[in-house]
Order: structure tokens, then sequence, then C-alpha cells
């Protein structure tokens, strides 16, 4: 389990898992549980379900099978990739072709790892070693910028393109929806800028 130095009761990891085979999801799941039981693991069946799970429960890791309805999973990667942030991601997979663990790699997975019996033995060290990845980024990375944050500097870079270029609405500096354009500016740069000193919720 994970802790911090401030002595604050150690927080189970929460590793989320997309697979939809049953039998694979029980394998790697005892897998996994033999060795820490302590470990929370949830699963869901599709990428939109994943995509849905990592933006609301910020896991410790993500793993994911490689194949989902009998192709690769690496059109829906990238996806993956931007909603888990700094979370770590696990590609598991029936097969060990160097091929595919380098395409894998390359949209946005960080291990990836062949589940069978026998390999599924450095599943454990392969996870904690992920985990240990995620605490340091946690610790020396600047914090990840809220959605919210991200979306009002896009609205606030609109509004000023439209404020400072008078002629794509045929008004003057002073007429009375550009200086409304002008005050929603100041208000989104105020609030972004107070939403950004507070971070994204943990």
């Amino acid at each position: 389990m994970i802790g911090d130095a401030a002595g604050k009761k150690p927080v189970p990891p929460r590793i989320l898992y997309l697979e939809e085979n049953d039998d694979h999801a029980q394998l790697v799941r005892r897998a996994m549980t033999a060795e820490h039981p302590e470990f929370i693991v949830q699963r869901v069946y599709t990428p939109d379900e994943a995509i849905e799970a990592l933006q609301r429960l910020r896991p410790a890791l993500f793993m994911t099978s490689f194949y989902l309805g009998g192709r690769p999973i690496l059109d829906e990667l990238p996806q993956l990739r931007m909603a888990a942030g700094r979370t770590p991601i696990l590609v598991l997979s029936r097969s060990g072709d160097p091929a595919s663990a380098a395409d894998a790699i390359k949209c946005g997975a960080d291990e990836y790892l062949v589940k069978t019996p026998d390999t599924l033995q450095k599943l454990v060290p392969v996870i904690t070693q992920l985990l240990r990845q995620r605490k340091s980024r946690h610790l020396h990375s600047p914090a990840e910028t809220a959605p919210a944050v991200v979306l009002g500097h896009r609205m606030l870079r609109a509004l000023d393109t439209i404020l400072h270029d008078p002629n794509t609405l045929g008004r003057g500096p002073h007429d009375p929806l550009t200086l409304r354009l002008g005050e929603i500016c100041q208000h989104l740069e105020t609030v972004g800028a107070s939403l950004g000193k507070r971070g994204p919720k943990p």
C-alpha cells in the first residue's frame, strides 16, 4: 500500500482494468491479489467505459487488454492516454510480438506484458514499478491542469480574438457589445487564474 511522509494511513491502490474476456480477467485478478489482496481492482468492458472511469476515479494504474472485439486497441489508446493523464497504462496481450509491444508504447502505453500463467508472475513487480513511477511523477511534476481551466483559457483566447478584431463584428471599440466582450474576457481571466492556483481536485 501507498502512504505519505506525514504518516497518514496507506491508501490501497485502485486499479482500473479494461477486459472483455472473463477467463482472462479472473487470471489477471488472481495474479495481482494473491500477493496484494489490498489492491482495489475495478473492471470495465469497453473503451468508452474506461475513459469515463479514468476521468471520474483517477486510478493509480490503468490496465487494458491489447485485443478487444477481436482487434487491437491501438486506435483507442491515444484517447485512453489523454483520459489517464499521468496514470500509468499497462497493456496485457496474448501475443509476445515485439512489433505489437512497440506499437502499444508508441500509442501511449507505459508497459506491455504477455498474459500467460508463466509471464503473469512478472505482473506484480511491473505494477509495483509503475506505481512508484506514478508517485514520482506527482512529486516532481506540476499539477495537472483542470479541464475547466483548459476550457476557460480556450474561450478566453477565442473572445480575445473577437475583441481585438472589431471588423469581425463590424463594430467599433466603444460599441456596447465590444465593451461587454471585454468584460467577459476579464471575468474569464480572473476565474481561470483562480482555478489554476487551486489546481484540480484530487
